[in-house]
């Protein structure tokens, strides 16, 4: 949308004859609009993506964590079952 919203400012500053009434405001209107649309991409970042991505890192850490608990746990099991004498299953 950025780049739509400065391609039109760009072409209103071609189409538009010098002589026209208001022709000199144009230039000040697609910087307040540039100015705008930074500012916005400035507050999505810090607002959204900055904590977007801290989620994603710790929920991929707490997944790792799972699985290495899960894998602990397994391997407890698999322990026991090992040092468990097969007759003493099946009483």
């Amino acid at each position: 949308m950025q780049h739509a919203s400065k391609s039109l400012m760009d072409t209103l500053g071609e189409v538009y004859e010098s002589n026209w009434v208001g022709h000199d405001l144009l230039y000040v209107q697609a910087q307040n609009q540039e100015m705008l649309w930074a500012d916005l991409a400035h507050k999505l970042t810090d607002q959204v993506l900055i904590p977007l991505n801290t989620y994603q890192v710790s929920g991929c850490a707490l997944k790792a964590e799972r699985k290495v608990t899960s894998l602990t746990h397994a391997r407890a099991h698999i322990h026991t079952r090992t040092l468990t004498p097969i007759h003493s299953l099946e009483a």
